[in-house]
């Protein structure tokens, strides 16, 4: 039976993977990099520290990917990000029926926290599993499993709802199954080109 539900953030509940991907794009034009739009779309859901390097071709810390990473935080910080439609009565009738929602993102913890305030969505999250130096971001298994560690539930007592293929990738590699929503746009082609088919996959 499940019990928690673990929840990324961009393109899942906020619908910001096109501004992420603006962000990205301006940043590495500022440093002199022409980035190309649909690798750097194909890669959102991924941590900074792999995303960075199919931009520029070196090293998030790195000087050149250090200072894409750095404007592409501060032209990103500089949207305004809507919540997908219904999401907060999502979240409601999640709680209603006995589940506990934990946050599952490659974005650091503090930016995940201060997010879910913004939106007054923090009421609803008992927890989050967050990209942090010392561990794996997605599609590795490593967030997922600290949202598993931070809920005390066993793998077959959890969902993970994302958006992309790598949120799959990396809820399957921890032994969780995944739901994916297309809102984020991507398509049922991009998780079968990247051999990661969801358990189930929805519009939004």
């Amino acid at each position: 039976m499940v019990k928690v539900v673990l929840l990324d953030i961009d393109g899942t509940i906020l619908d910001s993977n096109g501004q992420h991907v603006e962000a990205y794009m301006k940043a590495a034009q500022e440093n002199g990099v022409s980035a190309d739009y649909d690798l750097v779309y194909k890669y959102i859901g991924v941590g900074g520290d792999r995303i960075i390097p199919k931009i520029c071709g070196q090293p998030e810390d790195s000087p050149l990917g250090s200072s894409i990473a750095e404007r592409k935080a501060k032209i990103f910080s500089k949207y305004k990000i809507k919540l997908f439609p219904h999401v907060e009565d999502l979240m409601r009738k999640m709680i209603d029926r006995g589940l506990k929602i934990y946050i599952a993102t490659s974005a650091e913890k503090e930016d995940a926290i201060a997010l879910m305030k913004e939106h007054k969505l923090e009421q609803y999250i008992s927890g989050y599993g967050a990209h942090e130096p010392h561990i794996e971001s997605k599609p590795g298994p490593d967030i997922v499993l600290q949202g598993l560690r931070a809920a005390k539930m066993p793998a077959n007592e959890a969902v993970m709802i994302g958006d992309t293929p790598w949120d799959v990738m990396s809820s399957h590699s921890a032994g969780v199954k995944c739901i994916a929503v297309r809102c984020g746009g991507f398509s049922e082609k991009h998780f079968r080109e990247e051999n990661s088919m969801p358990d189930q996959i929805f519009d939004d």
